[in-house]
Order: structure tokens, then C-alpha cells, then sequence
């Protein structure tokens, strides 16, 4: 059976995508052992966006909820509920590897153009299906599809997908950095305050201690009269 339905995982659009120990080890070994169709969606992967952030955003390679099925049932990626993410650690070489592919002073590179549309390392593929079955029996697996040409309008449309998730991505991170910026005015408000409000404590405990003093001075002045 497979790893989960395109039901189950349309009905888990919140949940966050994560490399798994091995997908991220592929990525640093050699994401050409691949097939192009999945690797430039595990190089997306950063470990901090939802099912639905990469559902809707990169349409120029098709139907993207058939691939996470796939990198899911060769246990390159996870999925995991919002409520986990709090705790978890994020590892910064996640973040690097498609910033530094769409690079402008690198993207025109041969490199770069390999890493998107070059050849699967021979075997490489195989040896992950085959690895998978191992540790899944009876799992179903994907299908280990020949190489089919990209088209120069499909590889624009794939380009312009990309740097779509990019922007939203760096967006949503400039939200959260603009979130923080406020919370820390914020707290530096609420520390002041707090010093202020010291401050007022300490006036008027000297002054009700004045006061005192000098209700207790009128009163041994009446006293004596």
C-alpha cells in the first residue's frame, strides 16, 4: 500500500514538509541521483513550509501532491503537524540550497542548469526503490519513469515557480522578523514601564514616609503647647 493517499495528504495542508536524515544526506552527497522531476522539489524543502505553501505555489512542475507522495515513500521527507515545529531544531544548510541555485550571479551557470534538468546518476534511483521495499514491504512504489525532455516554455514555467516560493518564502520571513521587531519594542515598553512604576513605588513610600514624620513632629509640637 502506499505511504498516504492524495487524499490524506490534501487533507494535511497545514502540516509542515521536513527532510528526513537521508534526503538531507542526498541533497549534500548529490541530488542528481534523483530523477529531475523530484529533485528540485527536495532542494525546496527547507524544513519550514506546509504541504500547501508548495501545493500552490510551484504549478510549473505539475502536480506537486503526486511528488511528496513519492519523496514520502522513499522516506526522503516527513510530514509533521504544526504543533511539533515549536521544538525542533532548524538546520541551516536547509535554508541555502535553492537560494544558491537561482543565484543571479550563478544562474546561468552550466551547474546550475545540470542540477536542474541534467541526468539521474545511473543506478542511484534504483537503489532507492529498492531500499524502500526493503524497509517497507508491500509498499507501493513510484514508478521509475524514463527521462522526458523539458520543453524551454515548461522550464520557464518551472523557473518562474521557484522563484514564486522564494518571494513567499523571504516573505513570510520578513513577517516574522517585522512580528519579532514589535514584540521586542514591546517588551523594552514593558520594561520601562516597569522601571517607572518602580520609581513611582519608591516616591511615595518616601513620601508617605515624610508625611508621617511630619504629622508626627506636628504632633509633639501640640503636645507641649
Amino acid at each position: 500500500m502506499a505511504v498516504i493517499s492524495q487524499a490524506d495528504l490534501l487533507s494535511r495542508l497545514k502540516y509542515f514538509v521536513v527532510r528526513t536524515e537521508r534526503g538531507g544526506a542526498l541533497v549534500r552527497r548529490d541530488p542528481r541521483e534523483l530523477p529531475r522531476r523530484l529533485r528540485v522539489l527536495l532542494l525546496a524543502i527547507d524544513g519550514g513550509q506546509t504541504v500547501e505553501l508548495y501545493v500552490n505555489t510551484l504549478n510549473g512542475f505539475g502536480d506537486i501532491s503526486e511528488l511528496l507522495i513519492e519523496l514520502l515513500a522513499l522516506g526522503l521527507i516527513e510530514l509533521k503537524p504544526p504543533g511539533e515545529m515549536y521544538n525542533e531544531p532548524r538546520r541551516s544548510e536547509e535554508y541555502s540550497v535553492l537560494n544558491e541555485l537561482l543565484d543571479d550571479s550563478r544562474f546561468d551557470s552550466q551547474s546550475t542548469a545540470d542540477m536542474l534538468y541534467g541526468a539521474t546518476v545511473p543506478g542511484s534511483f534504483d537503489d532507492m526503490l529498492r531500499t524502500a521495499q526493503l524497509e517497507s514491504p508491500g509498499l507501493e512504489l513510484p514508478v521509475a519513469r524514463p527521462p522526458v525532455p523539458v520543453s524551454p516554455a515548461a522550464q520557464k514555467a518551472q523557473v518562474e515557480s521557484l522563484f514564486d516560493l522564494l518571494e513567499k518564502v523571504r516573505g513570510e520571513r520578513r513577517g516574522l522578523r517585522h512580528k519579532l521587531g514589535k514584540m521586542e519594542k514591546m517588551r523594552a515598553r514593558g520594561l520601562q514601564l516597569e522601571q517607572n512604576n518602580h520609581r513611582l513605588k519608591v516616591t511615595v513610600f518616601v513620601l508617605a514616609t515624610v508625611c508621617i514624620a511630619l504629622l508626627v513632629t506636628l504632633a509633639l509640637v501640640l503636645a507641649k503647647h
